[in-house]
C-alpha cells in the first residue's frame, strides 16, 4: 500500500458503511414519500422495471470485469495506480454495445412485459444513465482495492442528496413527480456520484496518466469465474422480479418491490461488514479466514433474527406510514419474504468466504441449488397466490441455497454448524476488543 493512501481501519470501514446504509435508509423513505407516493403501483412498478434493467442486465454484461481488478488489484497482480485508465476505457467502451442490446431486447418484450406500456422516451433514457451506472460499479472497486469504504461512502451520499434535492424542489413547484422525472433524478444520482469518484481518484490515489497494454484481459481470467457466480447470484437475488417481470402488470409488481426493498431493511447491518470481511481475509492464513468467518458468521445469525422479527411486526403500522395505504398488500410480502431473507444474509457470508479464497465457482453451485429448487415453486404458485406466492418461493429459494452453501464449506473445512448459529459469550470478547480499536481511532 503506498505511503500516500492510509486505508481505512476493518472497524472504520465497517462503522462508515453501516452510517452509511443508515442514511441511504432514510434517503429511500423520502424518496418514497415523495416518489412512491406521487407514482402509484403501476409507475412504481415501471420505474422498478426500468431499474432492474440497469442494476441487473447491464451490469451482468460486463462478464465480471470489474471484480477481476478488484481481485488482482488486492492481491498486488494489478498495480490499479497505472491500470485506473485503462479499465475505465474498457468499461466505457463497453457501455454502447451494452446499451444497445438491452434497448433491443427491451423493445421486443425480451426483459419482462411490464414495461410494454412505458413511452419511448422514457424508456431512451436508460441511454443516459446507463453508461454512468457501469462506470461507477468500476470506480467503486477501485475504492475497495485501496480499502477506502469511507470516501467511497460519501461520494454515495452526496450524490444521493443531490437526487433528493431536485425531487423536493420538483415536487414542491409541481405538486407531482412522473416517471420521466423519477429517471432524470436517477440520471443526477448516477452523473455526479461518477464526478466525485473521478475526482477524488485522480487526486488521492493519484493514478498515473497512462494506458497499459499489458495485463489488458487478465481481470477476465477470474472474473469471468465471478461472472458466472454473479450472474447466478443477481438471479437468484432478483428471481422473483424477474418472472413477476413477465407475469404479473406493472400494478402488482410495484406492490411486490415494496415488500421486498422494506424486507431487505434487515440487511443494512450485515452489509456493512461483508465485503470488509472479503478485504480482511483475502490472501490470509485458512485459519484466521475460518476463526473470523465463524465469529461474524455467528453474530450476523443473532442480529437478523433479531432485526427481522422487529421488522415483520411493525410491518402492520409502517408500510401504510411510509408508502401509503394504497400498498398495503405489501404487507403480506413481508410476511412471507422476510424470513427467506435473513437465511440469504447468512448465505452471503459463506458465498464471500469461498469468494475470498479464489473459489468463486463453488458458488455458482450454490445459487443453481436455489434455483433449481425453488423453480417449480414459483410456476406453481405465483399463478395461484400472485405476490404472497412468489415471496414463498423466493424465501425456499434463500433456504435451499444457504443449506447448501454450509453443506459444501462444513465438508471442505469440516466447519460445525452451531459453531456458525449459536452465539457465545466469547464473541462478547471479540466486539469489545473491536470497539476498543475504534477509540483509539
Amino acid at each position: 500500500m503506498s505511503k500516500t493512501i492510509k486505508a481505512d481501519s476493518s472497524v472504520k470501514s465497517t462503522l462508515s458503511n453501516f452510517i452509511t446504509n443508515i442514511f441511504m435508509t432514510v434517503a429511500g423513505l423520502v424518496s418514497s414519500i415523495i416518489v412512491t407516493r406521487n407514482l402509484g403501483a403501476e409507475l412504481k412498478g415501471e420505474y422498478n422495471g426500468l431499474l432492474l434493467i440497469t442494476s441487473f442486465y447491464a451490469p451482468m454484461l460486463l462478464f465480471g470485469y470489474t471484480n477481476g481488478v478488484l481481485y488482482y488489484g488486492i492481491r498486488k497482480i494489478i498495480d490499479v495506480r497505472k491500470y485506473f485508465w485503462t479499465g475505465l476505457l474498457i468499461v466505457t467502451l463497453a457501455s454502447l454495445p451494452i446499451i444497445i442490446l438491452v434497448y433491443v431486447l427491451m423493445q421486443n418484450g425480451l426483459l419482462g412485459s411490464i414495461l410494454e406500456n412505458v413511452p419511448k422516451s422514457i424508456k431512451l433514457l436508460l441511454f443516459y444513465v446507463t453508461p454512468f451506472v457501469l462506470l461507477n460499479v468500476y470506480c467503486e472497486r477501485v475504492f475497495k482495492t485501496f480499502h477506502l469504504f469511507l470516501a467511497s461512502n460519501k461520494r454515495l451520499i452526496i450524490s444521493t442528496i443531490l437526487m433528493l434535492v431536485y425531487y423536493i424542489v420538483y415536487f414542491l413547484i409541481t405538486k407531482t413527480i412522473t416517471l420521466e422525472v423519477a429517471m432524470i433524478g436517477l440520471i443526477i444520482n448516477q452523473v455526479s456520484q461518477f464526478i466525485f469518484n473521478l475526482q477524488f481518484i485522480y487526486r488521492h490515489i493519484k493514478v498515473e496518466n497512462k494506458l497499459q497494454k499489458d495485463q489488458l484481459f487478465l481481470p477476465w481470467k477470474y472474473g469471468i469465474q465471478v461472472w458466472m457466480n454473479q450472474i447466478i447470484a443477481k438471479s437468484n437475488d432478483k428471481f422473483d422480479q424477474l418472472i413477476l417481470s413477465f407475469l404479473m402488470i406493472a400494478s402488482q409488481f410495484g406492490l411486490y418491490v415494496v415488500g421486498v426493498s422494506y424486507s431487505n431493511l434487515v440487511t443494512k447491518l450485515p452489509e456493512s461488514y461483508i465485503q470488509v470481511f472479503y478485504n480482511k481475509v483475502v490472501g490470509k492464513e485458512l485459519e484466521f479466514q475460518i476463526q473470523i468467518f465463524k465469529v461474524l458468521q455467528r453474530f450476523t445469525m443473532l442480529v437478523s433474527l433479531i432485526i427481522g422479527i422487529v421488522l415483520t411486526v411493525l410491518s402492520i403500522y409502517l408500510i401504510p406510514l411510509m408508502y401509503g395505504t394504497g400498498y398495503s398488500e405489501s404487507i403480506i410480502v413481508v410476511a412471507f419474504y422476510l424470513p427467506g431473507v435473513v437465511f440469504q444474509i447468512i448465505g452471503r457470508l459463506n458465498i464471500k468466504f469461498y469468494a475470498a479464497l479464489g473459489k468463486p465457482l463453488k458458488n455458482s453451485l450454490v445459487y443453481v441449488v436455489g434455483l433449481v429448487v425453488s423453480l417449480p415453486f414459483y410456476f406453481l404458485l405465483v399463478p395461484m397466490y400472485g405476490i404472497a406466492g412468489a415471496a414463498i418461493s423466493s424465501s425456499i429459494a434463500y433456504l435451499a441455497a444457504y443449506a447448501f452453501s454450509f453443506w459444501q464449506i462444513s465438508r471442505d473445512y469440516k466447519v460445525n454448524w452451531f459453531d456458525t448459529i449459536i452465539f457465545r459469550r466469547s464473541d462478547i470478547a471479540f466486539w469489545k476488543t473491536q470497539l476498543a480499536q475504534l477509540r483509539k481511532k
